[in-house]
Order: structure tokens, then sequence, then C-alpha cells
């Protein structure tokens, strides 16, 4: 299985030229890099779903391991002129094997607030800013908010 890839096309008048050739910073086989993809109103911020990544760690920045696999992750970049640079490795704040994060992105017009869709995450939280310390709802799902 590949790891996957985003293609970014601009238009002028009525010609479509690429871009870009987007990839991970981490590329590993199998990521599924690509499988959720948003670009925000102004054309300047991309976030890219890649739910079979396999890193452990938690929130924005961190090192990738090969510690949790299929936990999920989500890459921003952001584009000065015609140049696309990654911004952002985001992770959820309770990163666990299987959970799928990045399943969907969703970005504001501007592209500074996230939603980002973990489609299997076990968290047995209810609402908004539950307890997510307690994995006994099998595949139950969550979004995480980033600002």
């Amino acid at each position: 299985m590949d790891a996957g890839a985003v293609y970014v096309f601009t238009r002028a008048v009525a010609t479509w030229t690429q871009q870009a050739y987007v990839k991970a910073s981490n590329t590993g086989a199998g990521d599924a890099f690509g499988v959720s993809v948003a670009l925000s109103g102004d054309g300047n911020t991309l976030a890219v779903g890649a739910i079979n990544e396999d890193s452990s760690t938690t929130g924005i920045g961190g090192t990738p391991n090969d510690l949790a696999a299929n936990a999920g992750t989500v890459y921003v970049y952001t584009r000065g002129g015609a140049v696309w640079t990654q911004q952002a490795y985001v992770k959820a704040s309770n990163t666990g094997a299987g959970d799928g994060f990045g399943a969907s992105v969703a970005l504001s017009s501007n592209g500074s607030t996230r939603g980002i869709g973990a489609q299997s995450e076990d968290g047995n939280a209810t609402g908004i800013g539950g307890n997510q310390g307690d994995n006994t709802a099998l595949s139950a799902g969550a979004v995480y908010v980033y600002q």
C-alpha cells in the first residue's frame, strides 16, 4: 500500500496548473496520507489527514515514532506565494492505536480554526471536553477543535 500524496492545482482564467505535490514529513507505507483534505476559503491553508499514521505522540509538533498503529495524524501546510510549507504536525491530545485521527478535516475560512475527526476513537466521554481517559466505548469516535 502506498503512503499517499496530495496535488494542489491553481487556475488562471481557464487554465489549471499543478502548483504543488505534497507529501508527509514522515512518510510511511500505508499511512493513507490524503484520505481527507481541506483547503481554507482564502486558499492559503491546507490540512491533510493520514488515518493510518503510527505515531503515539500527542498534541502539536511532536517527534513521530511508530508506537501506536493507525493512530492517525493531520498535517497542516501554509502557502506563501506559490510555495507550500508544513506548518504543523497535529496529533490528538489522547492519541491511541486504531483511532483513525484525521478521518475528516475542516478549516475555517482563513485556516485559523481546524476541526479533525477520529472515527474510531474509543473515549466514553459525552458532550464537549469530557474525560478523555476512559476508553471503554470502542470506536465511538470524536472530533477535536484547534485554534
